[in-house]
């Protein structure tokens, strides 16, 4: 499929043609195995706990980046610090889950 597609695409759009080749094939398998895997995944929960996880890490995010912003870092020192705290608040919103993974070595 992949190949198919950049041979149509390229010829047009070079590079970028190879991008949308690709991304359409990926799409096309991806929404296969959607329709395949209907009846053994629950997508509603999947897609919910994909969208918590969205929310949570765009608050980490805003979070991270006011705190170096209220500080005044700069260069290489911010993206370490912005880096740190990502993940120290990223355990700190997920701690649940991860004691989950821990006992149960598995999400609930």
């Amino acid at each position: 499929m992949n190949l198919i597609l950049n041979l149509i695409f390229i010829k047009s759009f070079g590079a970028i043609g190879a991008c949308i080749g690709t991304i359409a094939a990926e799409a096309s398998v991806m929404f296969y195995q959607i329709i395949a895997t209907k009846d053994n995944i629950n997508y509603k929960k999947v897609f919910l706990l994909i969208s918590i996880l969205i929310i949570k890490c765009i608050a980490i995010t805003l979070t991270c980046t006011a705190l170096v912003e209220l500080l005044k870092i700069q260069g290489a020192f911010k993206i370490i610090l912005i880096s740190i705290s990502f993940i120290v608040l990223y355990i700190i919103f997920n701690i649940r889950t991860l004691k989950n993974l821990k006992i149960t070595g598995k999400i609930k």
